[in-house]
């Protein structure tokens, strides 16, 4: 309902009303919620009100037959009325006690659960010595996402050699992306085993994980901060990243562009912050993502349909310099547009879950019922 996103669909679409419908029913629906809650706190106060008038009506009357029957003296029936006054305040106290804290409890439990959760290489020690690339290997790995019964990955195993550029292609659905996020450590339910220079990676931490990957993902969001702090990721800027940001810039011509913005590199990224901030394009916001990994500099370098929203030209000068923003790196390319394959070490071909095929551009072209070429010529044909 907030996001300007999605602006044009439901303008050119006329879905405001049917979305419009769909948020007063839930809104409804919260609100019979919210009722029947209050509901059940109103009976509750009620009955707890009743009791405490029945119970204090009794012990009145009690001291009150006591009294006139002279049983009891002035002095003590005052004092008694009072102890009586005092625990009735009491057990009304401690009863609001004990809801509230019921309600906290509910209120927190998801909270909790969240805590008591397994944080993800927290407590792994392991570490790398400090190199430009790694080798990656693969071995018998499976895998399925949480609550599905269907395997993306079965048995899968292979070898990337350090410094080497892989581009791994595929239909959709094939497993490609998923891969890479197993890679990342993104999840570490899967059995077999992955390792990174012979050191399986669930024993890495966290923070050894980031330092390694610099990764550019099909769904990486540009954040509301300024452009610099988008590359750098960080608030305060040195001389020294500025300039290394500078650079990243260069690399992926976005440079210029930048340049010519308000506040140059201090312009704010969307407007969700700021009111002057800046609504790039998508290739533009694309393009900025692969500045911030090449800035980050990672040892393993992972671009995951880098080019899907450029132009053709741009997408070309990607693939171009691909060589050299991953010179000394080991490299992984994910693309569906197969003009960038040339410039990648080996070829593998996925599908359902599986390497399917594996070589050279050139290697690759020579297998005539091969998936590759068959993809590569279909591609091929609409420039013809």
């Amino acid at each position: 309902m907030y996001d300007y996103g999605y602006g044009k669909e439901i303008r050119l679409y006329g879905i405001q009303d049917w979305l419009v419908s769909i948020y007063t029913y839930y809104k409804n629906q919260y609100r019979r919620l919210n009722q029947q809650i209050q509901n059940r706190h109103f009976i509750a106060a009620a009955v707890d009100i009743l009791f405490t008038l029945v119970r204090e009506t009794v012990v009145y009357v009690y001291l009150i037959f006591l009294f006139t029957g002279g049983q009891l003296t002035v002095d003590n029936f005052v004092l008694y009325t009072g102890i009586a006054a005092s625990f009735a305040a009491v057990g009304v106290a401690f009863s609001g006690a004990v809801t509230d804290f019921a309600d906290a409890v509910r209120n927190i439990e998801e909270y909790r659960q969240f805590l008591e959760q397994e944080d993800m290489g927290a407590d792994a020690g392991g570490t790398l010595s400090a190199k430009a690339a790694y080798t990656v290997r693969f071995q018998n790995v499976s895998f399925r996402y949480p609550g599905s019964e269907t395997y993306v990955l079965h048995n899968f195993s292979y070898q990337i050699e350090a410094g080497k550029h892989i581009a791994i292609v595929g239909l959709n659905g094939a497993g490609k992306s998923t891969l890479i996020k197993l890679l990342c450590g993104l999840y570490d339910q899967y059995d077999g085993l992955i390792t990174i220079d012979d050191v399986d990676i669930r024993t890495l931490s966290q923070a050894e994980r980031a330092r390694i990957f610099a990764a550019v993902f099909q769904e990486s969001k540009v954040l509301s901060a300024t452009v610099l702090e988008n590359i750098t990721l960080s608030e305060q800027n040195t001389p020294e990243m500025m300039e290394k940001a500078t650079e990243a810039l260069k690399q992926i011509g976005l440079y210029e562009r930048m340049m010519a913005l308000p506040q140059q590199l201090e312009t704010p990224v969307t407007r969700v912050i700021a009111d002057n901030g800046v609504e790039f394009s998508g290739g533009e916001r694309q393009k900025l993502m692969i500045a911030r990994a090449l800035y980050k500099n990672g040892s393993i370098l992972i671009l995951d349909e880098p080019t899907a929203a450029l132009d053709p030209i741009a997408e070309q000068e990607i693939f171009d310099t691909f060589g050299e923003i991953s010179a000394g790196k080991t490299a992984l390319l994910i693309s569906h547009r197969l003009s960038g394959t040339k410039q990648c070490d080996r070829v593998f071909v996925m599908d359902d879950g599986k390497i399917t095929e594996a070589g050279t551009h050139t290697e690759l072209m020579q297998a005539e019922h091969g998936i590759y070429r068959q993809m590569y010529e279909t591609q091929a044909k609409h420039y013809n």
